[in-house]
């Protein structure tokens, strides 16, 4: 009797109203996969884009799940997760395009690696590779209490995720982190039997935090293999829900309770309600001694950025995030002082407050801090 043999890897790609970003994805998984045998599972949450249709048109091959609702993004990725069958399975976004090799690399990392729980890619949002992110930030009670609250920012922890984060923008070495951002997040079967499936309380977002901290309660480590990469474009496959934001604190008031406890959250909240009052006291007070300069308007159809040059600077270092502490959720290294934001200023992105920052290397090999501020993409023929 033959005994039937498993794929290497089984990849959940979850759609809804992504035709022709999820067309690609497939494409480039068929292009990346070199060595290893891939078992594709793609679970449509009932889109109305035509997206099932040419799905099973074009990719007969795949196995294919089509809801007849919204029933989001975790608990979509659960129902592959039921039928699949490789050694190890990997939540992938259908905005996402995997480069040449990448799932190979980490499929090999994995087996070569017995101590590691979950794998992750450098994450580019462009093909120019213009802005990495990075890994996922510490999103506990605290920080985040404390990353909101304009008097309290700068007590937000994240000096470690911070030097992670340059190491892996760096490129040299395959860096050990505290989480993995859920569009590119490979398990071991061994590990999801240990630590169950996503947790559908949450319809979408957190789930990866919750996978990572379970991971890690296990004593196995998170790494994003440096030779692994690939594209995400930014904010494509979830700018079409209105309730984002909503969903978003849903899944993180969620999270919190069931992973902090009812007192934390309880606690979280009534410090959630007291800020204001404190923040528009202190931000009454910034203005009058120390005023921010307002945003800069970026036209999606120029969007540069410069800043003063360093004199002497071998290289600078630009990050950027949503918030200002967490401006190093995304960077990179540049040889100027002035970088293309194509990939961040777009129609779905108009409208919406980036912060960053710049720090340039001397040539005594020190890191100095330069400008930081604001933009904010606009469309100029408006």
């Amino acid at each position: 009797m033959s005994v039937e043999t498993r794929p290497d890897l089984s990849i959940s790609l979850v759609n809804w109203n992504t035709c022709d970003l999820i067309r690609g994805c497939i494409q480039a998984i068929r292009r990346s996969v070199v060595a290893i045998e891939v078992e594709i599972i793609v679970v449509d949450n009932h889109s109305t884009d035509g997206s099932v249709e040419m799905l099973r048109r074009e990719f007969p091959e795949i196995h294919l799940i089509a809801n007849d609702d919204n029933l989001g993004f975790t608990k979509a990725n659960n129902q592959a997760l039921a039928v699949s069958r490789g050694r190890h399975f990997m939540l992938l976004n259908s905005d996402t395009e995997a480069l040449p090799g990448a799932l190979d690399r980490m499929v090999a990392y994995l087996d070569s690696h017995p101590d590691v729980g979950a794998v992750s890619a450098r994450t580019w949002l462009d093909h120019a590779k213009t802005i990495e992110l990075a890994a996922l930030p510490p999103f506990d009670p605290l920080n985040v209490f404390l990353a909101t609250s304009d008097a309290l920012r700068r007590f937000t922890r994240l000096a470690k995720f911070h030097r992670e984060t340059r190491r892996i923008a760096r490129g040299k070495e395959d860096v050990t982190v505290q989480g993995i951002v859920g569009a590119c997040f490979m398990v071991p079967r061994a590990v999801i039997e240990k630590i169950g499936p996503l947790d559908e309380e949450m319809f979408m977002y957190f789930e990866d935090a919750d996978w990572s901290r379970k991971i890690h309660k296990l004593g196995l480590r998170l790494v994003v293999v440096h030779d692994a990469e690939i594209i995400h474009f930014h904010d494509k496959s979830g700018a079409n829900n209105p309730r984002k934001h909503q969903i978003l604190e849903e899944s993180m008031t969620t999270h919190f309770r069931k992973t902090y406890g009812l007192p934390v959250l309880l606690a979280f909240g009534a410090g959630m309600k007291i800020k204001p009052p404190f923040d528009r006291v202190y931000r009454a007070l910034k203005r009058r001694l120390l005023p921010d300069a307002p945003p800069r308007q970026i036209p999606i159809s120029q969007p540069y950025l410069e800043w003063p040059a360093f004199s002497g600077a071998l290289e600078y270092r630009f990050e950027i995030g949503l918030d200002p502490v967490f401006a190093a959720h995304g960077g990179c290294y540049l040889q100027t002082n002035r970088i293309d934001l194509t990939a961040l200023a777009t129609a779905e992105t108009i409208g919406q407050h980036y912060y960053w920052r710049v720090f340039a290397r001397t040539a005594d090999n020190r890191w100095v801090r330069g400008p930081s501020g604001a933009f904010i993409p606009v469309d100029a023929a408006e």
